[in-house]
Formats: C-alpha cells, structure tokens, sequence
C-alpha cells in the first residue's frame, strides 16, 4: 500500500514538473514570438502556457500587457478592443507587484505601457475621428465630382500645372506668356488654357466654336449657343444673368454669365459681317478665382 501511494505521489510530481516544462516552453515560444513582431501569436502562446501550469506569473502578465501594447501601436484601429484589457491588465500589474525588487525593472517597463495606452483615443473617440474622415472624404471626393463635371474642356480640371495640362488635355500646341497668365494653346488654337503666374496652377479656359461660312443670321452659330447655354445652365445648376446685346455696324455680340461658387462661366455670341462674308464665333470662358 505504501509502495502504491509513493508511486502516485512520484507520478503527481512528474506530471506537475513536466506540465511547469511545457509552460516554460510555451512561454519561451511567446517570447520569440514578440521579438519576431508577432504579437497576436505571442498572446496565444501566453494564453496556452498560463492554461498549462494552471496559473498565470509576473512574466507571462508582463509580456501579455506589452504585446498588447505593441499591437495597439501597430495598428489601434484594427485592434481597438485590446485597449481596454490592456489598461485594466497595466493597472492591476502595477498595483500587484508594487515594492516587488524581483520585477522592477519589468515593473518600469509595464508603467512606461501604462502611460502609452492611456494616450490612446477610447473607441467612442476613434469611432468619431473615422466618422469625420470619412466625411471628409466623401465631401472631398463629391467636390472633384462636380469640379469634373463643370468643366467643359475634356482633360482640364482647375489646379493643373502647366505640364499636367499638356498631359491631360489633347491637341497641345503653343505655350505663350502674357502679362496675367500664361497661355496654352490646343486644338489648332481654338482652346486655351490659362496658367497663373502667381500660383503656377490653371485657373481657367476658353473653348472656341468658330463658323467661318455662315450666313447673315448665324443660324449654326445661335443654334450652338442655345445647346451650350441649355448644358451649362443643367451642369451648374444655376440659372444665367443675360448681358444686353451690342450691335454694332456688321457685328452682333450676346453674351450669358454663371456664378457658382469661385468660378465664374460666360458663354458668348460673336456674328461678324463684312461685305458679303459673314462669319460667327461661341466662346465658352471658365474662370475660377480660387486658383488665381
């Protein structure tokens, strides 16, 4: 009998020393984890080897709280719900092992952490800040919408550089400087592009439809103006203020003006006469102030 029982008690030790070795081993595993940058995989390893030795340490607590820690820096909003589990484990660390020389310099370390996840934004703030963003974002992204479509020079956007705007928009011909701009000529010149000298970036453009043949009326001309005004007028979604027509000896002039914002778009007529030739020009003019 006495021979049975010191084999069972031989056998409780052996086990007790082999499962401390295995959570040793678990532990070490954790620790080569966190210095690879694994820190989801160390904080497994510690979840196993504080299962297997059936109690937690001051090592296995210290190196749970900073890899938590380090996964919250590397990316706290993916990991956000580690932030309150790691605060509550630094402070219950801190308060347990307080006046402890065998952890003090552990100790040092875990209060560093403390104050590290304490500068993190809660959840409720996080949530906030990437609610914002977003709305930045979408109003941003709605902003170059309408910014796109109210541009009537396929490629032009207000903002170009002089470079972007010969990549972007076809027919490039001539680049010229004058005293409020520079001038960048496409389309065998019928559209120009005007570059700021002061910001260096496109703040405006003028498209040409020119009616070399036509006759006394203008008919094609007017005819353009009206499907112009009519697309302007839907894009922006303001209406125009009509400029008074001029006529002078064999000229007539008409002219439209949009406000919508910084820019400003003015569509005009242009029927010239002269002897028996008659000939007719609409000139779409955007000017944008803001990139003056």
């Amino acid at each position: 009998m006495k021979k049975f029982l010191l084999l069972v008690c031989l056998g409780m030790a052996l086990s007790a020393i082999s499962f401390a070795q295995l959570g040793k081993m678990q532990y070490e595993d954790a620790e080569e984890q966190f210095a690879a940058g694994k820190f989801k995989e160390a904080l497994s390893l510690l979840d196993e080897s504080e299962k297997t030795m059936g109690k937690s340490n001051p090592m296995i607590d210290y190196l749970r709280i900073m890899a938590r820690t380090e996964l919250l820096k590397k990316d706290l909003k993916a990991n956000i719900g580690q932030l309150e589990t790691a605060q509550n484990e630094a402070k219950a660390f801190l308060a347990k092992y307080d006046s402890d020389a065998r952890v003090e310099e552990k100790y040092r370390e875990v209060y560093k952490a403390s104050k590290t996840l304490a500068a993190f934004p809660t959840r409720e703030k996080l949530e906030k800040q990437a609610a914002e963003e977003k709305r930045k974002k979408e109003e941003e992204e709605l902003r170059k919408k309408e910014e796109a479509a109210t541009n009537f020079l396929p490629g032009y956007r207000d903002g170009m550089s002089a470079e972007e705007t010969k990549k972007e928009i076809a027919g490039f011909q001539a680049q010229q400087a004058a005293t409020t701009a520079q001038l960048l000529y496409f389309n065998n010149y019928q559209h120009v592009v005007f570059i700021s000298p002061k910001t260096g970036h496109s703040f405006g453009y003028t498209v040409s439809y020119s009616f070399l043949k036509s006759d006394k009326e203008c008919t094609d001309a007017w005819s353009t103006y009206d499907e112009k005004k009519k697309e302007i007028t839907r894009v922006l979604g303001v209406e125009p203020v009509e400029e008074p027509g001029q006529k002078r000896a064999g000229r007539n002039t008409l002219s439209s003006k949009w406000t919508k914002g910084t820019k400003t778009v003015t569509l005009t007529l242009v029927c010239i006469t002269i002897r028996r030739s008659t000939t007719a020009t609409v000139m779409l003019l955007s000017d944008n102030a803001q990139y003056r």
